[in-house]
């Protein structure tokens, strides 16, 4: 879980200084979405895997093949390449997140798994508050390249330490049946979809035949993929799931999360990059107060939850938080404090800190334990796919947002004097993140004069924070409708028994 989270955070600080290095700012959203298909499209195929073949075997396997993602994203010549090696990452650490999910469910019953899904946020959590102040110390102090080579020594380490000491986790008494077609038809659903999301409105319009034409290969791959899964023995995901309303609503819920959490944070970064001049390290720290309260508020929440037995209320307080919070940060300007940004911060990680093992808990004991595995992935699939739709819609807003702020900040003398040394306006933001490019303009415009230039750098400044305003406010909406399907959510006793 160490690797997993490590490796899911380090690349967020990191990635403006990466993608401005490579030269493509403005696929920056691919190099998330790329890592989110591969892990939500396979996520309940390792699931079902592991139920069948056994668990250390899958889990070890998923460190093994993150850490050959980690080398080749290292050795990454362009935003592609690194985005192809992100989606190698994606498949192990699906393996790993499905595994050590469903190894805890194993080892507890739903009434104890409060306290120990909280050791196993915990984990994840310092991990994850490690990952971007060790990504901005190693972008500022070493090269880029190491944020992903430093999941190789961790790697190691777990990978010695799951092969000395733990079970296979697997019932030789029972015998599964793989659902290798409706694996290979969940992969043609949810794959052109997130493409198409991360498509729209950037390398494509949104009725293109090209976006249009992702969807509409989704859709028909979902037509089959039910179809395959209604008939088959032991579906990948079974279809009788979500005819349990606990599962629906929590889905639901889950889904937002993952679109409002992950599709916005990944701009903080660049806002504290980009906007207020901060060094990559002194924005890791700007994560650093989420990280930890939401370390605080999972060992909290999972003791309230062990002892009281109730999650509804735990549910609908902890989403209602998370979209306070996010409400919050679009509310960002020019001249906000790392205080206030902290504070924000924290409001959100209260939330997501208890939000994160609850669902996982609820869901778990809405079903027998022999389902364990795949209801607890499909879990995880659900938060994985809101994210990558979350991260493409959320590139889309602050693409679009930005271009249009710049067009509407710049004065019109400003903008005749643009015109006249021959300067294109940016249609990204990635000139804030590069120093040479910004003295080229303040070159290119300084004989009409140095106002021209303040102008001009300053409404790119002020539409990159309109734009990232913009996503935040749009992950505040969807935490809150999260926060609105909790109350739709039926409470039933904790079971007491695996």
């Amino acid at each position: 879980m160490t690797v997993g989270a490590l490796n899911q955070t380090v690349v967020t600080t990191a990635l403006p200084r990466i993608a401005s290095d490579l030269g493509g700012l403005e696929n920056m959203s691919w190099v998330f979405t790329s890592f989110m298909v591969t892990s939500a499209a396979t996520l309940p195929i390792f699931g079902k895997l592991s139920d069948t073949h056994g668990r250390k075997r899958f889990f070890v396997g998923g460190i093994v093949v993150l850490l050959i993602g980690s080398v080749l994203a290292g050795m990454s010549q362009s935003v592609t390449q690194l985005a192809i090696y992100r989606g190698v990452q994606g498949v192990g650490s699906a393996a790993l997140l499905a595994n050590s999910m469903a190894i805890v469910g194993e080892l507890f019953p739903p009434s104890q798994l409060g306290k120990w899904r909280a050791i196993n946020q915990a984990v994840m959590t310092l991990a994850a508050a490690a990952g971007p102040l060790a990504g901005g110390f190693i972008s500022d102090h070493l090269s880029w390249q190491w944020v992903f080579y430093l999941n190789v020594p961790v790697g190691i380490v777990a990978i010695v330490v799951a092969v000395l000491v733990m079970p296979p986790f697997r019932n030789r008494n029972i015998q599964h049946r793989v659902d290798y077609l409706g694996s290979a038809m969940l992969l043609a659903t949810i794959s052109p979809l997130l493409v198409g999301f991360a498509w729209a409105g950037q390398q494509y319009d949104w009725l293109s035949w090209q976006v249009l034409g992702a969807f509409g290969t989704s859709a028909i791959s979902l037509v089959v993929f039910i179809l395959v899964e209604r008939r088959a023995e032991e579906p990948i995901l079974p279809m009788t799931m979500f005819r349990n309303s606990i599962f629906s609503v929590s889905s639901m819920a889950f889904f937002l999360i993952g679109m409002g959490l992950f599709g916005s944070l990944v701009y903080l970064p660049l806002f504290a990059q980009a906007v207020q001049g901060k060094s990559a390290t002194i924005s890791g720290l700007l994560l650093t107060p989420m990280m930890l309260a939401s370390f605080a508020t999972g060992f909290i929440g999972g003791h309230i939850l062990t002892k009281w037995g109730r999650y509804r209320l735990l549910a609908f307080f902890c989403t209602g938080t998370a979209s306070l919070g996010m409400f919050l940060l679009s509310r960002l300007g020019i001249d906000s404090t790392s205080q206030a940004m902290a504070l924000d911060m924290a409001i959100v990680g209260i939330g997501i800190g208890i939000a994160m093992p609850l669902f996982v808990i609820v869901v778990q004991n809405a079903f027998p334990q022999k389902m364990v595995g795949v209801a607890v992935t499909s879990t995880a699939f659900v938060r994985s796919l809101g994210a990558s739709i979350g991260v493409a819609l959320m590139g889309t807003v602050v693409n679009k947002q930005f271009v249009s702020g710049l067009q509407s900040g710049v004065p019109d003398s400003a903008r005749q004097a643009v015109a006249q040394a021959g300067v294109v306006l940016p249609t990204t933001p990635q000139p804030l993140l590069d120093p040479a490019v910004m003295s080229s303009l303040e070159a290119a415009l300084a004989p009409s004069g140095p106002e021209v230039f303040e102008q001009v750098a300053t409404a790119m400044q002020m539409s990159l924070v309109s734009a990232i305003d913009a996503a935040f406010l749009l992950s505040a909406v969807a935490l809150a409708f999260a926060c609105f399907f909790t109350l739709f959510l039926k409470e039933i006793p904790l079971r007491s028994t695996r």
